[in-house]
């Protein structure tokens, strides 16, 4: 693929893809595609301009054509310029048309697309205005195995937002995401774990998950996932302590204690996974009598006020800690 870039490759084949018959059109998309993997090729192909051909292309071409230039579009959003500029050539819509009414390759190529253009934050208001967030909740639910995991992962970095992590539960996306994390495959259960993490920021979305019977999912994942699905689901379940009190005897009841308590000392988790891990113990330990919070958990929230503020961690430590020192001088007064 280098080599074909410095014979001059990208500019001819943007050219044929342009102002060739459909069968040039159509080979010519699919070799950009191959090449955009690169990404001094993905750079090269969007200064040929390449980026405005795709979004034309995903929008007008035959279906063959539709599917090579959505497959482009998904690997040159890798790099943020692209990302910008994609968006600004009406990428976004015309992707989330095609995730919504295309045939099976042009919905996963398209919600692979959105999925990296969703890391920007104007592109994630973009993609919800233009109903991507419906389209993603559908995916998620009845699409492919491919298609449910780029949706779960779109949705992941879309409930980033306040606006869509409302949206995504008027959509239906919180029931959707609890099955995945509980039926998925490995990326599934990974990025719809990822998904409620963001979600369950929010009171009325963590109180929706326990209703989908989240909290037994979670704590079942937080024991037996991979190291990705451990930290998504050990903060999500974070999350649902912190915001919403009435998860606690849940919690508590589905064996959470134990699950977080060995996920807090455990040495191949992340530093995140046991941080989330630890919080959540010093929550429960603060509305439970009949738990105490051990020196494990008080060191990692303790070790965390020496660290600047990091997605809100720090801020979420000196809670916890707050919310156990006032419970215990409530039990001493009495």
């Amino acid at each position: 693929s280098v080599a074909i870039a410095a014979a001059g490759g990208v500019e001819a084949l943007v050219a044929l893809a342009r102002d060739g018959n459909e069968r040039q059109k159509e080979f010519a998309a699919g070799a950009l595609w191959n090449l955009a993997i690169n990404d001094d090729n993905s750079v090269a192909i969007a200064a040929a301009g390449g980026i405005e051909l795709f979004v034309a292309m995903a929008r007008d071409g035959n279906e063959a054509q539709k599917e090579n230039a959505a497959g482009a579009l998904w690997n040159l959003s890798v790099n943020h310029d692209n990302s910008v500029a994609i968006a600004a050539a009406g990428g976004v819509e015309v992707l989330v048309s095609l995730a919504r009414d295309g045939n099976e390759a042009q919905k996963e190529r398209a919600a692979g697309a959105l999925w990296n253009l969703s890391i920007n934050d104007d592109n994630e208001a973009a993609i919800a205005a233009a109903g991507g967030i419906e389209v993603f909740v559908s995916l998620a639910r009845d699409g492919n195995e491919r298609q449910k995991e780029c949706a779960a992962a779109a949705l992941r970095n879309l409930a980033m937002n306040d606006d869509n992590k409302v949206a995504i539960a008027a959509a239906g996306g919180i029931e959707v995401l609890v099955s995945l994390t509980r039926d998925g495959n490995e990326g599934q259960k990974e990025n719809a774990a990822g998904a409620l993490w963001n979600l369950s920021v929010n009171h009325d979305n963590s109180v929706a998950i326990v209703a989908a019977g989240g909290i037994e999912v979670l704590i079942a994942l937080a024991r037996d996932g991979n190291e990705g699905q451990k930290e998504g689901a050990a903060a999500a379940l974070c999350n649902m302590i912190e915001v919403a009190p009435g998860t606690h005897e849940g919690v508590v009841e589905a064996g959470g204690v134990a699950v977080l308590s060995s996920l807090a000392q455990e040495a191949s988790a992340s530093d995140l996974c046991k941080l989330a891990a630890a919080i959540a113990l010093v929550y429960l330990a603060s509305s439970c009598p009949d738990l105490a919070a051990d020196d494990t958990c008080l060191s990692l929230l303790l070790s965390r006020l020496d660290h600047p503020e990091e997605n809100g961690w720090r801020r979420a430590s000196i809670n916890a800690l707050l919310a156990l020192a006032t419970s215990s001088s409530a039990c001493a007064e009495q």
